[in-house]
């Protein structure tokens, strides 16, 4: 659901990768704390990605419920459904959040991560969150505001330079901030908006920020005036920094937990 980024079978493995990473375990096991699966419910995962939350909710739901692992990439979607092998509550389906191909009232609760910053309505998508949810469903979004990033570096002005051409990777780097107006136009009510702040304090394969390094470099150029020698640059900074044992870095995040009233 990006208008930068491509999610096609690299960039899905990509994100699987991704998702492995201990900050992403973490933030699932919140996702699920909020979302507070129960059994026999029907849940939709909106983005569902290579499809980790849609098997953490299949055996929340258990064998009596039902999952809708929902995505706009079939190579997303293929790697769901091997990670949901043997999960036969768990159904997929390909589209745009904009429009979900769900009748109303069909869902007890609703949860999307870091998939509304990339769509272009997210009014209309909110909307849809709210009419395929039952009376009193629950809903629970999460969305990065990208203007939190905390990274250490040698070159202020520079790391701005790339994080202003990253931005462009997404529809809105800065969701959190309107996110809740939309909720309470939309037809759902916004009960509370809990933080989660990825912090990592060490550099090396295992960390998010090591994955995400090498995407903003070759993301970035040519956009906002950012040149193959300046991303080059910014990347060898901070891994130089990582290597010294210098690195920091940090981003929040914010679940979006609400009902329809």
């Amino acid at each position: 659901m990006s208008t930068g980024l491509k999610f096609d079978a690299g960039g899905s493995r990509g994100i699987d990768n991704l998702y492995r990473k201990s900050v992403f375990v973490e933030r699932r096991a919140r996702a699920l704390e909020l979302v507070a699966p129960r059994g026999g419910e029907s849940i939709i995962d909106i983005g569902c990605g290579p499809g980790y939350l849609s098997a953490d909710l299949a055996y929340g739901v258990g064998p009596t419920g039902k999952v809708a692992a929902f995505d706009q990439s079939p190579d997303m979607l293929a790697l769901a459904q091997v990670r949901c092998d043997g999960l036969e509550q768990v159904l997929f389906d390909e589209g745009s959040a904009e429009s979900l191909p769900y009748e109303d009232s069909a869902f007890d609760a609703a949860l999307s991560t870091q998939v509304f910053e990339y769509v272009p309505d997210v009014a209309k998508a909110t909307e849809e969150v709210a009419r395929v949810l039952k009376a009193r469903g629950r809903a629970v979004i999460l969305a990065t505001d990208w203007e939190t990033l905390v990274w250490h570096n040698s070159d202020p002005a520079r790391m701005r330079k790339v994080m202003s051409a990253w931005d462009e990777h997404l529809s809105d780097p800065f969701l959190p901030r309107r996110l809740g107006s939309i909720f309470d136009k939309s037809g759902l009510i916004l009960d509370r908006v809990v933080p989660y702040t990825m912090v990592e304090h060490h550099y090396d394969a295992n960390t998010y920020s090591y994955g995400m390094l090498r995407n903003i470099q070759s993301f970035s150029v040519g956009r906002q005036g950012v040149t193959e020698d300046e991303a080059e640059a910014w990347a060898q900074d901070l891994v130089a920094l990582g290597n010294a044992g210098q690195h920091f870095f940090s981003v929040s995040q914010f679940f979006f937990v609400g009902r329809k009233g």
